[in-house]
């Protein structure tokens, strides 16, 4: 008499063959080991009706190459980015074809062991941990989505534990001379290319920097979402479309950088992208500028960098200059954790929960407007007042550009005085910073910056409203009144 519930019998070395009678047909699987064996027959015995037992024995024909398929389908190729597509329709296909341990296998028959397996050969074949995570992350994803919205029933083999440590996060910065570098590459970059395919890319290099954006933010900045104050002030609204974080934010927008937008074409009408590009073409033209500027560096050069100097960040990345806006908010404007979360879309799970409904614009242009001159705009808007008409604006050559961005480009008293420190505290202490910074052709954040270098003592605030201030006065330290005569 047939046993109802079924019977496992052993075929050979890690061969169990199930055998099953249900309403009078007959099911039998050989599996690796009893304990799948078994679990194959509980399966059996708990469908409802035959279209159940039909739909799992169909669901146990899937290999892991279709299901992989059906993943780049379904996930990977209606994610937001270009690059992230790209980047995992890539670790798709490596999985595909180079793996045919994993990808010769039926989906339900993937275990953990395989999966442990699977990590092994990527150590052995040089892979970083951060790869091996990261091709693991599409297996784990994919199993989930499988056992639950797909309703395949397969169990997870990526189990917690499995997966390598992850690599240090990286700190790289812009080093000293990387600035001047990059901007002047920038520059001398889009004067080659010139007309209709110039992208203005010395700019968003500017733009990455002040606001820490990213470079999908960058190029999906539409006018309609920048606002320009009367003061010269403004604020970029990022929808929550727009953000890798699906959370809309609102970035604050110093003069300098208004004053740069406004040299922009897109800026005479005011009208559909600032940049007027794609992040696509953007990281072409990083690419390109990184390279003219020194500053790429090959395979080879990488590796050889990072086995004699590992625990140091190498090579320039455009995301490198997030990390640099994200660094520049705290040191030099001295902004909460809480504000700077709210500027560049950085979240830990408690942050994002207790800071959702934060409205940082009054309180970031309160503290921009401490340390940025005003610069007046005709016809921008007041807010609660209708904007004025807005008169033509002509955007000036690049070389006058670039002396609103960096004065030490072009400029060789600023690159005299920056080093001189009893010469720039007897000129700080002479006119305001702002003046100084005009007549420099540099930015105001550039003297604050040179003068901290330096160690040299600024006018306390409020010096320059008590009236007009001379070199000769009182309140100038003793060595500079001494030294003026």
């Amino acid at each position: 008499m047939r046993n109802p519930d079924g019977a496992v019998e052993k075929r050979g070395r890690n061969l169990y063959r199930a055998r099953i009678t249900i309403r009078g047909k007959a099911y039998s699987k050989t599996w690796p080991t009893k304990l799948q064996a078994d679990e194959w027959l509980r399966s059996l015995r708990t469908a409802s009706d035959d279209d159940g037992i039909e739909h799992r024995r169909k669901v146990e024909q899937i290999g892991f190459t279709q299901l992989l398929k059906e993943f780049m389908t379904e996930v990977v190729e209606k994610r937001d980015g270009a690059d992230s597509r790209r980047r995992e329709r890539e670790r798709c296909q490596f999985l595909l074809d180079k793996q045919p341990e994993l990808s010769g296998m039926k989906a339900a028959q993937v275990e953990p062991r395989h999966i442990t397996d699977y990590v092994r050969r990527r150590r052995k074949q040089g892979a970083s941990n951060g790869s091996i995570r990261a091709e693991l992350a599409i297996v784990r994803r994919m199993y989930n989505l499988a056992g639950g919205p797909w309703g395949y029933g397969f169990d997870q083999p990526v189990r917690p534990g499995m997966m390598p440590k992850p690599p240090p996060a990286r700190e790289r910065r812009l080093l000293p001379d990387e600035y001047e570098r990059l901007v002047r590459a920038a520059f001398e970059y889009e004067n080659a290319v010139g007309g209709q395919d110039r992208i203005p890319i010395g700019i968003i290099i500017e733009m990455a920097i002040y606001t820490a954006m990213r470079r999908g933010e960058l190029a999906s900045l539409t006018w309609d979402r920048v606002e320009i104050f009367s003061d010269g002030f403004g604020v970029a609204t990022l929808t929550q479309l727009r953000t890798k974080s699906k959370k809309a934010r609102q970035v604050p927008l110093v003069p300098d950088l208004v004053a740069m937008l406004l040299t922009l074409p897109s800026a005479k009408e005011r009208q559909g992208s600032v940049f007027q590009t794609t992040a696509a073409s953007i990281g072409t033209a990083w690419s390109r500028v990184r390279q003219a500027a020194g500053l790429y560096l090959t395979k080879a050069e990488l590796k050889a960098l990072r086995e004699a100097q590992p625990k140091q960040d190498h090579g320039l990345r455009l995301h490198d200059l997030r990390h640099e806006g994200t660094t520049r908010l705290f040191e030099i404007y001295g902004l909460s954790k809480a504000l700077v979360q709210a500027v560049t879309g950085h979240s830990s799970e408690s942050m994002a929960d207790r800071y959702t409904h934060l409205d940082s614009r009054p309180m970031l242009l309160a503290v921009m407007r401490q340390h940025h001159a005003p610069r007046p705009i005709e016809g921008a808007a007041v807010p609660g007042q209708e904007p004025k008409p807005v008169r033509e604006l002509v955007r000036p050559e690049l070389p006058v550009r670039a002396q609103v961005i960096d004065g030490t480009l072009i400029s060789p008293e600023w690159k005299a005085l920056k080093k001189d420190a009893k010469a720039l505290k007897k000129a700080i202490w002479a006119q305001t910073i702002e003046t100084l910074a005009d007549a420099m052709g540099v930015s105001d954040v550039a003297i604050h910056k040179a003068a901290k270098k330096l160690k040299i003592e600024k006018p306390p605030r409020g010096y320059w409203l008590r009236g007009t201030q001379t070199a000769n006065d009182e309140n100038l330290p003793a060595e500079e009144t001494t030294a003026t005569g």
